[in-house]
């Protein structure tokens, strides 16, 4: 069966619009059964045996599923269906001499009574700033939604071989975000911070404290039940040329 708690955690582990956290509803009551719920962001992208995907064990499907989602409490999924607005925002971000766009969709719940208006999205922003190296070239500045479009990324590890190294660091606080180093033959090592969103991968682990990982959205998920969110992770990458990183 599906680990709710595990699941929480990896959707931020409190109500998306009122903040109520999971923790305190355990802490407080015991339990969290019928207090949360996952609201999909697209109903018609629900998948058609939902019920019985999330009564499964963990999987990349069921990953997936909860990654089209957000994380509501009971009484403000309510709302979110009662008022029932659905919309779009566009986020833009000036860097260098240009202006990059970001289109995210989601639910809008509006108080007339503190006359505010929340916007609730599985999306999230990718308008960080970050300093990227390619090769022996000077290093340039980017968005991380940036790194994503075009194929951008993969063209370069399509490249890694010439290139030799890639290397990411954030424009905010100097932090590295992401080091790729070409190992030979086909394959490079990859060294990423968590909480950066540019793989997608699932790893059968033969060392270590799980049997099998999911990394999702910048953050890794165990067969075991943890969510790891902080810190880095080394992996090795293979890939085939011009056809692209496996």
């Amino acid at each position: 069966m599906a680990n709710r708690a595990q699941l929480y955690r990896y959707r931020g582990n409190h109500c998306a619009h009122c903040g109520m956290p999971v923790e305190e509803m355990v802490s407080r009551y015991g339990t969290f059964d019928r207090m949360f719920e996952l609201h999909h962001v697209e109903p018609q992208a629900k998948h058609p045996q939902y019920s019985a995907l999330m009564q499964r064990t963990i999987s990349a499907e069921q990953i997936e599923e909860v990654d089209k989602c957000v994380l509501l409490c009971r009484e403000c999924h309510g709302i979110v269906h009662a008022q029932d607005i659905e919309g779009s925002i566009v986020i833009r971000r000036e860097i260098g001499d240009r202006v990059v766009s970001q289109a995210l969709k989601g639910w809008f719940v509006v108080d007339k009574v503190d006359r505010t208006m929340t916007f609730l999205s599985n999306e999230r922003s990718l308008l960080q700033p970050c300093l990227v190296t390619v090769g022996r070239t000077e290093p340039e500045e980017h968005l991380v939604l940036e790194l994503m479009q075009d194929d951008r990324l993969i063209n370069w590890l399509r490249d890694i071989e010439t290139l030799q190294r890639i290397e990411v660091v954030s424009l905010l606080d100097g932090e590295l975000l992401l080091e790729i180093n070409y190992e030979g033959g086909r394959q490079a090592a990859v060294k990423m911070a968590l909480g950066l969103p540019l793989f997608a991968m699932d790893f059968d682990v033969s060392e270590g404290n799980s049997s099998y990982l999911w990394l999702r959205n910048g953050m890794v998920l165990t067969k075991e039940g943890r969510v790891i969110s902080e810190g880095m992770i080394n992996f090795p990458l293979k890939y085939h040329g011009l056809k692209g990183a496996e």
